[in-house]
């Protein structure tokens, strides 16, 4: 087999996720070290996200940004077959594992999308903090990390970011029932490009990652805004946690 980019002694390998309750199998393609430690800790991280796609009801449309090697699209696909999922992930690299776990699965209702979601359609920057897929903190816009700190990217790529309003009207593509953020620090700047999918009756859950006390306050009052009220919030204390997502209903 072929050897990772990230470590000279890794060889490719399928892991299976097994939910042994919902009887899933979902396989996914570990290219380096990075993306197997995100597998072997799937069935305890996120739990309250895992649970959450679980709610979904088996039609419409799940919108995953951030959708990185595509945990929680793969996991939407095989609990809901019949949902659409459009995922969407800006790193490249990311992006191919996604497209090969899509394809190991034959997760045809899974539509992959490489490109950045932000508040505004624009070329801009993708700033990669690492070129490794599967890693993380990497940002669209300017390049400051999830913890508001500047950083050196590795790489700067030209690269589109469309607000999600454009995306859905531009491809004339029915507003999503479900949509997770997880996009390392920008999730108010994607907030903020989704006026007409906030106030659509078609909305009916969102899940964005906070990455700070404030941040998570601002979050609140944004979708509270459009009457949204929290439904539930990842099993994590501000005290240890850098990350916390939160669960929104109308």
């Amino acid at each position: 087999m072929n050897k990772s980019s990230d470590s000279s002694e890794f060889v490719q390998q399928i892991f299976t996720y097994t939910d042994h309750l919902s009887n899933i199998d979902i396989q996914f393609l570990a290219r380096n070290s990075t993306e197997l430690e995100q597998y072997s800790k799937l069935g305890v991280r996120e739990i309250e996200t895992r649970e959450w796609i679980k709610s979904f009801t088996n039609h419409g449309t799940f919108l995953d940004i951030g959708a990185n090697i595509g945990l929680f699209s793969l996991m939407a696909s095989r609990y809901k077959p019949e949902i659409k999922v459009v995922s969407i992930e800006p790193h490249i690299p990311s992006f191919e594992t996604l497209f090969q776990n899509i394809k190991l699965n034959a997760s045809v209702n899974v539509h992959p999308v490489n490109t950045a979601f932000a508040e505004r359609t624009e070329v801009g920057v993708f700033n990669y903090m690492k070129l490794v897929s599967g890693t993380a903190k990497s940002v669209f816009g300017n390049p400051i990390d999830f913890q508001g700190r500047s950083f050196a990217p590795q790489y700067e790529c030209p690269s589109i970011s469309y607000s999600a309003d454009d995306f859905f009207r531009c491809f004339e593509l029915e507003y999503p029932n479900y949509v997770k953020i997880d996009v390392d620090g920008i999730e108010l700047s994607v907030l903020n490009g989704m006026d007409d999918i906030l106030k659509s009756k078609k909305l009916r859950s969102i899940m964005v990652e906070a990455n700070s006390r404030i941040m998570e306050d601002e979050i609140r009052s944004f979708l509270g805004f459009y009457g949204f009220k929290v439904d539930r919030v990842q099993n994590k204390s501000w005290e240890t946690a850098k990350t916390r997502n939160n669960f929104f209903i109308k």
